[in-house]
C-alpha cells in the first residue's frame, strides 16, 4: 500500500484517553476565567500572575476609573460597571468568579450599590484577598453566592516578585461552606496559579481574618514600629548620634528578621555573638514581661473578636480618616523619617 493512502487509527481505549485528556482541558480552561474588582496594588499583581497561568482575566472598574488607562496598558480587558453590564458578565460565564479586591472600607457600599448586578448571577463564587469583609461585613455580601478566601501572605508588589522569582509564597485558604470539595478545589487550583504552591493554609473566615489583624497591630504593623521609634528617640535624649542611632535601631532590624526567616529564632540565636545572646536573655523578660504581654495580646484580640474595632474602624472612616491623615503628616516630619530621608538619598 502506497506510504500515506491510509490513516493509521490508535486503539479504542487510547482513542477514549486522548478524548478524556480533551475534555479536562476545555473543563480546565473554562474553570480558569476570572472577573477582578478593582485594579489595585493586590488586582495588578493578581492579574499578572493568572495571565501568566494561563487565565483569562477581566478587570472590573467603575466608569471614569483612573486605571482604564492603566489596564489598557498592560492589557487587560475591561469591563464598566454600568447599565447593561450584567448581560456582558454572563455571557463570559454564566457561573462567573469574581474577585472583590478593592479595599475593606468600601465594600458595603459598593454591594449595595451595585446589587442589581450580583442579583442577577444566580450562581457564582465571590473570592476575597482578605476576610474581613466576610468576617466583619458579611451581611452587606451576597448571601446566595459562594465565597472563597485566597489570601496571600504578602503586599501586593511582593506577589508578582515572588511569582517572577519562582520564590515560595504562603496564603490562607478559607470557603463558606467547609463541606463544598469542589469550593476548595477551586480555591487550591486559584491559589497555586496565584503563585501559592506550597504553603496553602487551611483556615476559616473568622480565623484567618483575627490572626492577620492580631499580627498587624501586636508586631508587624504596631509593635515593631512603635518600639522603632521609642528606641530611637531614647538614643537621641542620650546624645548619640542620629544617624548611629538609626542604623541600631532600624537599619539592623532587617538583618536579624532575614536571620530568623533563614534559619529560625534558634538558628538565629546561635549565630549572634554571646554578648548579644547573654543581653537578649539577661534583659528581655523584664523590658518585656511575657505575663504583662499575654494579658495585652488577650485585650487585643478581645477588642478584635468582640468588634469593637471594626466599629472604631466604621467611625474613623465617617470621618474621612482624618486621624489617620494627621498620624501620617506627623510620621512625615518626624526626626526618624527625617534621618531616614538624609541616609537613603545623600546629596
Amino acid at each position: 500500500m502506497p506510504r500515506g493512502s491510509a490513516s493509521i487509527k490508535a486503539p479504542s481505549h487510547i482513542q477514549k484517553m486522548i478524548c478524556c485528556a480533551q475534555f479536562l482541558e476545555l473543563v480546565l480552561a473554562s474553570m480558569k476565567k476570572i472577573v477582578l474588582i478593582g485594579y489595585g496594588s493586590q488586582a495588578r499583581s493578581w492579574g499578572q500572575n493568572l495571565r501568566d497561568s494561563g487565565w483569562s482575566v477581566s478587570i472590573l472598574l467603575r466608569e471614569n476609573s483612573p486605571s482604564q488607562q492603566t489596564c489598557h496598558e498592560t492589557g487587560f480587558q475591561t469591563l464598566i460597571l454600568k447599565k447593561g453590564i450584567e448581560k456582558i458578565l454572563l455571557s463570559e460565564n454564566p457561573k462567573p468568579l469574581l474577585a472583590c479586591l478593592i479595599p475593606d472600607h468600601i465594600v458595603p457600599d459598593f454591594f449595595q450599590e451595585h446589587r442589581p448586578l450580583f442579583e442577577s448571577i444566580e450562581k457564582g463564587t465571590l473570592v476575597f484577598a482578605h476576610g474581613y469583609a466576610p468576617h466583619f461585613l458579611k451581611a452587606s455580601l451576597p448571601q446566595h453566592l459562594d465565597w472563597i478566601l485566597v489570601a496571600p501572605k504578602a503586599i501586593g508588589p511582593a506577589v508578582r516578585k515572588l511569582y517572577l522569582e519562582k520564590k515560595s509564597l504562603a496564603g490562607a485558604l478559607a470557603v463558606k461552606d467547609p463541606t463544598n470539595e469542589n469550593s476548595w478545589k477551586q480555591a487550591k487550583l486559584l491559589a497555586t496559579d496565584l503563585g501559592i504552591q506550597t504553603h496553602q493554609f487551611k483556615t476559616t473566615f473568622k480565623d484567618g481574618t483575627l490572626a492577620d489583624l492580631f499580627s498587624e497591630q501586636v508586631l508587624l504593623c504596631g509593635g515593631i514600629p512603635r518600639l522603632l521609634q521609642t528606641a530611637y528617640q531614647f538614643l537621641i535624649d542620650q546624645g548619640v548620634n542620629p544617624k548611629l542611632a538609626y542604623y541600631e535601631c532600624v537599619q539592623e532590624l532587617k538583618l536579624i528578621v532575614d536571620l530568623i526567616v533563614e534559619d529560625g529564632i534558634q538558628g538565629m540565636f546561635q549565630k549572634i555573638s554571646p554578648t548579644a545572646l547573654f543581653g537578649s536573655v539577661s534583659t528581655s523578660k523584664t523590658f518585656l514581661p511575657t505575663e504583662n504581654l499575654k494579658e495585652n495580646m488577650a485585650s487585643i484580640w478581645k477588642h478584635l473578636e468582640s468588634g469593637a474595632f471594626t466599629q472604631e474602624f466604621d467611625t474613623e472612616k465617617e470621618t474621612q480618616f482624618k486621624n489617620l491623615v494627621s498620624f501620617k503628616k506627623s510620621l512625615a516630619n518626624s526626626p526618624l523619617e527625617k534621618i531616614w530621608a538624609e541616609l537613603e538619598n545623600p546629596k
